[in-house]
């Protein structure tokens, strides 16, 4: 009230110090989040092919002693690795039936799901559109036969529970190429079994953790 002057608070720096003292904690934060996550990723991450070969092993597979699938399985079928990344071949089921019943024939390729036609009379009345073979390696994946899957993974075991998913086995996108060595190994594994009456084809996809087989 006299004219006298009030002290400044020229402060003591303790609000900059907290604030650098807070920073310094989100970066220390962001720091170890980034390494837990590479770590995390290190150690969870399969190698190129890893589950497609856990697939396999849990097949049951004829295997020699080499590790490599043997020619024919226990049934005495003959046994096609890969085949549709084989070279093209194809052939006939015999037409055989039953007392009651009449025989059938079908016209395989090693492509798609490998049934081209079938009928019960010759060529010419088959019960599904006949195709020579040069025309049957290309249009049997399209138009033949084709399976679809569609399903949600329960369990807390796996890697992944809780998530939907849509795939299409023996879909010629996921062929492998046998020349490139490039060549992603985490693709399905596709084999052919050849009877003296019947065919079988196996699927053994380790990504989606699903194994489809068809028998004609």
């Amino acid at each position: 009230g006299h004219g006298a002057y009030e002290p400044i608070d020229m402060g003591n720096g303790n609000g900059h110090s907290s604030e650098k003292k807070s920073m310094k904690k989100w970066i220390i934060a962001g720091v170890l989040v980034v390494v837990v996550g590479i770590i995390l990723i290190v150690t969870l991450r399969k190698p190129a092919g890893a589950s497609t070969e856990a697939a396999m092993a849990q097949a049951d597979l004829p295997v020699s002693d080499d590790g490599s699938l043997m020619l024919f399985d226990n049934l005495k079928r003959f046994l096609m690795e890969d085949y549709d990344a084989r070279s093209n071949f194809a052939s006939f089921l015999p037409g055989v039936g039953g007392f009651f019943g009449k025989p059938v024939w079908a016209f395989y390729v090693n492509r798609g799901q490998v049934l081209a036609t079938f009928g019960t009379e010759s060529k010419d009345y088959p019960l599904l559109e006949f195709n020579p073979a040069n025309k049957a390696y290309q249009l049997t994946p399209y138009i033949g036969f084709r399976t679809f899957v569609r399903g949600t993974r329960k369990g807390a075991t796996s890697a992944l529970a809780g998530s939907s998913f849509e795939v299409e086995p023996f879909n010629p996108g996921a062929t492998r190429n046998l020349l490139d060595p490039d060549d992603d190994p985490d693709k399905p594994k596709r084999i052919l079994y050849v009877g003296t009456n019947e065919v079988e084809i196996q699927e053994i996809d380790g990504i989606h953790d699903l194994t489809t087989a068809v028998k004609y």
